[in-house]
């Protein structure tokens, strides 16, 4: 049935050549079970813990914990988190069901514990399985069978080279991957298949429900939809109708799903609201409608359609989520800009990157870059000109994005397979064509290795470091270990004592809430701005004003990181300040050391009653 849905058919095309034979999934299966053996196997030989080392990995852990504790599934508040009522988290229920799922499977089997471990541990690598079919699908309907299987190897070492993918790693990054690589596949159908664009269009409102970072990506791919009608006509008609009508319903679906009722008037812009849904049943719908009764007139009619359509959109933006045009981030406290938001390495942007670590700026931007360059030769050489296209503006749109916020530069990276497989197998058809050719085999061997992030990683670590840095300095990686607090040995003592809230750096809030039964004030999510500000608020001001902040907060537990990069930070902004006197070992008297329950890394203080 999955065949006979999404396998390309024989068409003709007089531009493109005769398109290949149907895409062989069990064959991408194997790679994708083979890459799943091979992320546990890494897991097993080099894994520290179960969940992935990221602050998100370890809050969707405890939130998938609160699932199964009872917590309704439309309730997404974190009451452990922030100051007193907790904080509204952004994030979907999509991610966490099918690892509450898991765990809910293992635990017929074994206990509870491992149960969890197990599913934390499969699920990621799992997710890898459809990237791969995706990549191997687009790869194949751009060059057949062998750039099919490049498209596979290239995303085998994309896989490799992330770290969203490996164990543990049960954040939303890795789906949102999947859906973007199989929009870019569906929509590369030569035929212009209905029932591949209209599941371009569940992808692209799967992806709105589950994180609004795509939101710019759909919008990339909802303009290539609408481009194709535009230059087609009748001959995309029911493309762009089966896309404009899935991506609306399925937006509906999710928001009805996954938004409860009392919410339902609510727009907020870093998540699945009003204000989205308005958007995609706006533009969807019209677009839908516009391709219904234009696609037989002439390109200026359609031309004017499209207008219509994207001013019904711009007008829809205006009228329900005007504050949506702008960064979701754009209110952020001028403090937490500061001392967080700015030191958060995939916030930067590419000039802030290049000023903090040039060396990193291959890794991220060539592949992309690369990619592009590819684009516009094939489509000037006239070599799958319209599905060429598509991929320049996905990469493109991904590209500029990137400029702007460097951890978009994986999508860019991501698509770029696509375009780069075609690449490598026009060379490598090119070097068995003439065997002798030496300047040929140097292209193909070329183009081949500069499709591979990592390539670019070592290369420039090479240039600046040496050798040492192409071996690894083990030293250096151990030092890195030990900054900051976030295993469970260092929460143990903390553990034990009655459960009340914490003020704690902003990167422990996520472990505190998984090692203790703790509430914390502050987490790295920009949604908690009163309990991260009030924590730093805390360790910037000296240590008689501090009391007052720390008894305003509510909390009555300070755990003291000093490995902590953030905590370091607030002590050089501060010389005189809370934390600056902490580290010199000097404690004010309103708290009370508790060395019992202090770890190797962390002490624990506590707020002192205030004296009658």
């Amino acid at each position: 049935m999955t065949e006979a849905v999404l396998a390309q058919p024989p068409v003709s095309r007089t531009e493109e050549g005769p398109a290949p034979a149907h895409f062989n999934w069990r064959v991408g299966l194997l790679y994708g079970f083979g890459l799943v053996l091979l992320l546990l196997v890494q897991q097993a030989l080099y894994g520290t813990d179960f969940v992935g080392g990221d602050n998100d990995d370890v809050m969707r852990l405890v939130e998938v914990r609160d699932l199964a504790a009872g917590q309704g599934w439309y309730d997404m508040m974190q009451y452990r988190l922030g100051m007193a009522g907790g904080v509204l988290m952004h994030w979907s229920r999509f991610v966490d069901l099918p690892i509450f799922l898991l765990v809910k499977f293992f635990g017929l089997f074994i206990a509870p514990p491992l149960a969890e471990a197990m599913a934390v541990m499969v699920w990621p690598p799992l997710v890898s399985v459809p990237l791969l079919l995706m990549l191997g699908l687009g790869g194949h309907r751009l060059g057949g069978v062998v750039t099919g299987h490049i498209a596979m190897i290239l995303g085998v070492l994309f896989v490799m080279g992330s770290n969203r993918f490996g164990a543990g790693s049960i954040d939303h990054h890795n789906v949102q991957m999947v859906l973007a690589a199989a929009m870019a596949a569906l929509l590369l159908d030569p035929a212009h298949g209905a029932v591949n664009y209209a599941l371009a269009g569940l992808a692209a409102a799967l992806a709105i429900a589950v994180g609004a970072e795509t939101v710019p990506y759909v919008a990339a791919v909802s303009l290539a939809v609408t481009a194709l009608w535009l230059v087609e006509g009748s001959e995309a008609r029911s493309a762009a109708m089966a896309y404009g009508l899935t991506l609306a319903a399925g937006v509906l679906a999710a928001f009805v799903a996954t938004v409860p009722p009392a919410r339902y008037g609510d727009v907020t812009c870093d998540n699945l609201s009003l204000g989205f849904l308005a958007l995609a049943l706006a533009g969807g719908g019209l677009l839908a409608a516009a391709a219904w009764s234009q696609s037989a007139h002439s390109l200026q009619r359609r031309a004017l359609a499209v207008a219509g359509v994207g001013a019904g959109v711009f007008g829809v933006a205006l009228a329900v989520a005007p504050q949506c045009l702008s960064s979701p981030l754009k209110g952020l406290d001028p403090l937490l800009v500061s001392l967080w938001l700015s030191k958060v390495s995939e916030a930067r942007s590419f000039v802030a990157q290049a000023g903090h670590d040039p060396a990193s700026l291959p890794s991220l931007y060539a592949v992309g870059l690369y990619a592009i360059l590819v684009c516009a030769w094939m489509i000037r050489r006239g070599q799958q000109r319209r599905a060429h296209t598509i991929l320049l503006g996905l990469i493109g749109v991904s590209f500029l994005i990137a400029l702007v916020q460097i951890r978009v530069s994986v999508f860019a990276n991501l698509i770029a397979i696509l375009p780069l497989a075609a690449f490598i197998g026009y060379w490598r058809q090119r070097m068995y064509a003439d065997r002798s050719n030496v300047k040929v085999q140097l292209v193909f061997a070329l183009a081949a290795l500069a499709a591979a992030p990592q390539a670019w990683a070592l290369g420039t670590m090479g240039l600046k470091e040496g050798y040492g840095a192409l071996t690894g300095n083990a030293a250096e990686s151990a030092a890195k270990a030990e900054e900051g607090c976030v295993a469970k040995e260092d929460f143990a003592g903390l553990a034990v004592l009655a459960p009340s809230t914490v003020m704690a750096p902003a990167d422990s809030g996520a472990h505190i809430l998984r090692f203790t039964g703790h509430r914390v004030l502050s987490g790295p999510y920009h949604r908690n701005q009163a309990g991260m500000l009030a924590e730093l608020r805390t360790g910037l001001a000296s240590p008689a004003a501090a009391e007052a902040v720390m008894r305003a907060s509510g909390a009555s537990l300070l755990a003291f990181c000093a490995g902590e990069a953030q905590t370091r930070l607030v002590s050089r902004e501060a010389p005189a300040g809370l934390y600056a006197q902490l580290y010199t070992g000097v404690v004010p008297d309103w708290l009370e050391p508790l060395p019992a329950a202090d770890s190797t890394r962390l002490k624990i203080y506590r707020l002192r009653p205030l004296a009658p």
